[in-house]
């Protein structure tokens, strides 16, 4: 009953006043802070962040393809999966495009040691490597905008936990 809770609505979380309640969330000593799916995918990754995380996924899809292709030679069918790399780098530079216009504190910065999700369903599609092409209910090898941002946050958040505990180990 006394825990320090910062719940985020439509009044303290709209455009105007995302930046006070980031400085507010990153500055207090909060249990806990409730927000929607919505505004957790407001809430940005560095870009910096986002260009390492982006580009271990590149540098994986380029590996599979050259072990496609020294598989199966001239057959390899990698179009798609070149057309993925292609994908991922025009989405770090409109990352780096988005984070000139939006000057608010980044994911890293806000203290974040936790994270709960309800309904994590919403953040499924996660990107995968695959040589199948047009096989029904595999669903899309690009994955969602959503789940990427949300692996790149628990990415964050287990790198930060590491750290941690390397620093104060029990």
């Amino acid at each position: 009953p006394a825990a320090n809770i910062l719940i985020a609505d439509e009044k303290n979380f709209n455009s105007d006043k995302r930046e006070t309640f980031l400085v507010k969330m990153a500055t207090n000593d909060y249990d806990a802070v409730i927000i929607t799916h919505s505004a957790f995918g407001l809430i940005n990754v560095s870009p910096e962040t986002y260009e390492e995380f982006v580009t271990q996924r590149i540098d994986e899809l380029v590996e599979f393809i050259r072990e496609k292709k020294a598989e199966e030679g001239k057959k390899a069918k990698v179009a798609q999966l070149e057309n993925s790399i292609a994908n991922l780098r025009d989405k770090i530079k409109a990352k780096y495009d988005e984070s000139l216009k939006n000057k608010t504190l980044t994911f890293e910065e806000l203290g974040v040691d936790m994270l709960f999700v309800d309904e994590a369903q919403q953040f499924k599609n996660l990107m995968f490597q695959t040589g199948m092409q047009g096989v029904a209910g595999l669903g899309n090898p690009a994955g969602s905008d959503r789940s990427l941002d949300m692996a790149i946050k628990l990415d964050r958040l287990q790198i930060r936990i590491k750290f941690v505990h390397q620093r104060h180990p029990r």
